[in-house]
């Protein structure tokens, strides 16, 4: 019953701005330009030390993500899908659209456009660092191990089959899915789309990273560790 229900809302998707979806292959949504009828590949970052940022950000909740930050790439915003919109991915130049379909594998998913937030996405690369904000202000590591990159074959449709780029290996939507979400062990992925100049939704790409535990002194003191630690790792 979860699969044909998880299918069903398929045919929904097709005409969702953003196409994400409350289905395994619905997952594997477009965030090209094309949605918007945007042209431009350049996206607004926001760099600050992990401190302010978390300062800003903080609304007193301890289990709401509300901030995702990389020492020199991003510190972005992070909002929730509304519990009736799936598909809804944040149009703001500067924000994160936690995916809740995710939670769900044991998964978190962070979601972006690629001419917006997400192009910070490519420029992540196995052992850098992600630090999750939340509510009241505490901080949970990811360091990425993988990136991994896929051709559509049919950049539009929630039903299209995907090429890995790195082995040309073919997967349908829902073997994507598994592979990226359906890992569990509470991996982050942030997925966001490839362009091209012809085909906005030509491809799709997904940063893996897996929670770290780092020993660290008193708590007070943890921003400024953390900055310090994560200084070492800056991605130029």
């Amino acid at each position: 019953m979860k699969f044909w229900r998880l299918l069903g809302v398929l045919i929904i998707l097709v005409f969702a701005i953003g196409l994400a979806a409350q289905t395994a292959s619905a997952n594997i949504l477009r965030t090209g330009p094309s949605e918007l009828g945007i042209n431009s590949n350049k996206a607004v970052s926001s760099f600050t030390g992990l401190s302010a940022f978390a300062r800003s950000v903080q609304n007193g909740l301890p289990n709401q993500i509300r901030g995702i930050y990389v020492q020199g790439v991003m510190a972005f915003p992070v909002v929730k899908q509304p519990i009736s919109d799936a598909g809804y991915v944040s149009t703001a130049s500067d924000t994160i659209t936690e995916f809740q379909l995710a939670a769900q594998y044991n998964s978190i998913g962070m979601l972006a456009h690629d001419y917006l937030a997400g192009a910070s996405f490519s420029k992540l690369q196995p052992g850098t660092d992600v630090v999750l904000v939340y509510g009241d202000g505490s901080l949970k590591v990811f360091r990425v191990y993988e990136v991994q990159q896929y051709q559509a074959l049919s950049p539009t449709s929630p039903y299209s089959k995907f090429v890995d780029l790195s082995d040309r290996e073919n997967f349908t939507s829902d073997q994507l899915f598994y592979r990226t979400y359906g890992l569990g062990n509470s991996i982050l992925v942030l997925q966001t789309c490839i362009s091209t100049p012809n085909v906005p939704s030509w491809g799709r790409m997904f940063v893996l990273a897996r929670p770290v535990e780092p020993a660290r002194p008193d708590l007070k003191d943890a921003f400024s560790w953390l900055e310090q630690a994560l200084a070492a790792t800056t991605v130029h």
